[in-house]
């Protein structure tokens, strides 16, 4: 079962990855920014093997500046791959570049970030052996697509991604 089963549409680029939300107990009175969907040239998702070429060019509301925490210039992101363990970065995100006019990062390159990471994620565990439906050996990175971007804790990102099998 998806984790995230409102996006099962006719418009998703494939399957998605049925990752297990991350949760982080006693969280309290915290309120989750709002998803990040992500449309490319009239579609939903972006392919993350065009997303490690930067600028990520026909990306709906690309220029926009998102918000990734409330309380930090830097957020976390975390993967839930079935059958891996639990997987994160840690000041992965960063809402400003490393200029010194810090300015601003563009939706653009935080997708950009992301695709980066998540490729870290699968060089990293692609040898281990994991459930063997998702094992990342017979998943093509290039057949991945970036679908949005859920706030699961303060100052913690998880990527709702789709395989397209081909």
């Amino acid at each position: 079962m998806s984790s995230f089963p409102e996006l099962d549409s006719p418009d998703c680029p494939g399957i998605l990855v049925p990752q297990k939300v991350y949760h982080v107990k006693g969280q309290g009175n915290w309120n989750p920014i709002p998803p990040i969907s992500l449309q490319r040239n009239g579609t939903l998702g972006v392919r993350l093997q065009d997303a490690l070429r930067e600028p990520v060019t026909g990306l709906v509301n690309g220029r926009t500046i998102p918000t990734l925490s409330t309380t930090s210039m830097r957020a976390a992101l975390r993967i839930q791959w079935p059958g891996y363990g639990s997987w994160s970065v840690p000041n992965a995100l960063h809402s400003l570049d490393h200029t010194n006019q810090a300015k601003p990062h563009n939706l653009a390159h935080v997708v950009y970030q992301v695709a980066k990471i998540v490729r870290s994620f699968y060089n990293d565990v692609a040898s281990t052996e994991p459930n063997p439906d998702w094992h990342l050996g017979r998943i093509p990175f290039s057949q991945l697509y970036l679908v949005q971007l859920r706030n699961v804790s303060a100052g913690s990102w998880q990527p709702v991604i789709a395989y397209e099998p081909r």
